[in-house]
């Protein structure tokens, strides 16, 4: 089973950094972990390819059923007339779903990436492979470059914006962005290595004993 895991894990992690491609890189990835736990007897993961793949299609389905979903309740019945309260009652509340929604899919990601986070050092020392640790701390300098770039960024569009030409604020704002979005690229560089370093068990030479 470990060939299987390990090219599903190995090319999912390098779909993550391809256009269009990263569509589909949650559900193989998602299941190569699944298929690691279920090997391995290992219920984090097995947790994290489960959450993984589930977060991808409650995505999936949320977007494409919000939009039908907020027209036909902001949608005036047909022939009658809606008063503006009452429009802005219905209004308030679908804002309400899609900040309940928002903070629903946030914390579930942020249970997927604390769960893949762990997953990999756990894997890091079933299967011995270094590239899964490396992976991993270099996934938690990414998650601090992230938030010092959006803090950046935030100050840069407040302080400067009126101060600085366009071009200036552009390469300044661009360059905090792509130091946090590298060591996301190389950290799921190294989370494709390390699938890829993972052994393919043998089966055994000797032929089990007659009954």
């Amino acid at each position: 089973m470990s060939g299987a895991y390990k090219w599903l894990g190995g090319l999912g992690y390098i779909f993550t950094i391809i256009p269009f491609l990263n569509l589909v890189s949650p559900i193989l990835v998602g299941l190569a972990w699944l298929l690691m736990g279920r090997d391995k007897r290992n219920g984090i993961f097995t947790i994290t390819g489960i959450l993984m793949m589930a977060l991808l299609i409650l995505s999936a389905v949320i977007l494409f059923t919000l939009p039908f979903f907020m027209y036909f309740s902001i949608m005036p019945p047909a022939g009658g007339f809606q008063s503006t309260s009452l429009q802005l009652l219905e209004l308030m509340q679908m804002m309400g779903v899609i900040i309940l929604l928002g903070i629903f899919f946030a914390g579930l990601g942020l249970v997927v990436f604390i769960l893949e986070l762990i997953s990999h050092f756990r894997a890091s020392n079933v299967f011995n492979i270094k590239w899964f640790r490396y992976a991993a701390w270099l996934r938690i300098v990414a998650i601090v470059a992230t938030i010092i770039a959006f803090a950046l960024i935030m100050s840069l569009g407040l302080m400067a914006a009126e101060l600085q030409p366009a071009e200036t604020l552009f390469i300044a704002v661009l360059g905090p962005l792509m130091a946090a979005v590298i060591p996301w690229i190389i950290s799921a560089i190294f989370s494709a290595v390390a699938f890829f370093t993972i052994p393919e068990e043998k089966p055994s030479a000797n032929p089990p004993p007659p009954q």
